[in-house]
């Protein structure tokens, strides 16, 4: 989301729902940026690193790895 070109659309005269549909976003959000006391940048999510579980394919592939350095074809 470019909040610099909501600003330069809005001093052409357009509206906040011309501004929306240019730069695909809803008018609110528009009209959000443009307010007075506006953020000057989008919301950041925090980090999501660590919350997520470890896919089952990375254990596996890991599990392959170790058994293919000794050498082992079975599991028993």
């Amino acid at each position: 989301m470019n909040i610099r070109r909501f600003k330069q659309l809005h001093a052409t005269g357009m509206t906040y729902a011309e501004i929306g549909r240019e730069c695909g976003c809803d008018w609110r959000t528009v009209r959000k940026y443009l307010a007075e006391d506006a953020p000057t940048s989008p919301p950041s999510a925090p980090s999501r690193k660590g919350t997520q579980k470890v896919a089952i394919t990375e254990v596996i592939a890991a599990l392959i790895d170790a058994m293919l350095r000794r050498g082992t074809t079975s599991t028993t």
